[in-house]
């Protein structure tokens, strides 16, 4: 993957280095003829990261938006457009002591204030949730997104055995009662935080699990009444379907 990446940027460099400018279709029609094949999204992922990075400059102001090279040596290209960080900067100092970049650095104290709101206004949700950390997936990117009055509901998932919050999340999106209780704005943050999916690709996702859940329900009564009549056959298919269902959700909720 890392060999890709950097024959992937080489191409775009050598391009820029021809052509002051480039935008996102050349480059991909570039990177075709050197057998790389993208998706436009894939190359403006990439894009974005190199211009993080002070590889490059992005001019969004024009339709399309253009690429231009924007490394020091090549600074003749655009020096009216560039605005280089400062790589010794306290934000780059610290996460190079840490060995971690600097959005995840700013991820973790973003998590770590929030959790310092939380432990402020309702301890008891602060305890449950520190608790349950190393099991809950998602804790570190969803958690900040969710407002404060919110997090009760949070705790008493998360303390009632639930491992993802990402299924919480999706919970407070499209629960009527909980739904009604968010502003638009933060609708929307909820929904581009859970795996970036469109409102509708998540309401799929809800109902999947939704209707999983009523059917793993309708197995334990099956089980109970199973172990009720004593009848083994009943109960073996019974527990049978709920270790193959415990397999579907695992997999894909």
């Amino acid at each position: 993957m890392m060999a890709r990446n950097h024959q992937i940027w080489d191409c775009v460099r050598d391009y820029l280095t021809q052509n002051p400018e480039a935008t996102y279709t050349e480059l991909l029609d570039w990177l075709k003829t050197h057998g790389v094949r993208l998706s436009y999204r894939a190359l403006q992922c990439k894009a974005k990261r190199w211009e993080r990075k002070g590889w490059i400059g992005i001019e969004r102001r024009g339709a399309p938006p253009t690429a231009y090279l924007a490394l020091p040596e090549k600074r003749a290209n655009r020096p009216d457009m560039l605005a280089q960080k400062s790589s010794n900067s306290l934000a780059m100092r610290v996460a190079r002591k840490w060995g971690v970049s600097v959005r995840t650095m700013y991820r973790a104290f973003r998590f770590s204030k929030t959790m310092l709101q939380i432990q402020a206004h309702y301890p008891d949700a602060c305890t449950v949730i520190h608790t349950h950390r190393e099991q809950l997936r998602g804790v570190v990117n969803l958690l900040p997104l969710i407002p404060m009055r919110l997090i009760p509901f949070v705790a008493k998932r998360v303390a009632a055995g639930e491992t993802s919050l990402t299924r919480i999340v999706r919970e407070l999106l499209h629960d009527e009662t909980l739904r009604s209780q968010l502003t638009a704005e933060e609708r929307m943050r909820l929904c581009k935080g859970v795996g970036r999916r469109r409102p509708s690709q998540a309401q799929e996702v809800y109902e999947l699990a939704r209707h999983l859940s009523a059917l793993s329900e309708a197995l334990e009564k099956i089980c109970a009444i199973g172990s009720q009549t004593d009848n083994r056959e009943l109960l073996h298919y019974a527990q049978k379907a709920q270790y193959d269902l415990t397999c579907i959700i695992e997999k894909w909720v």
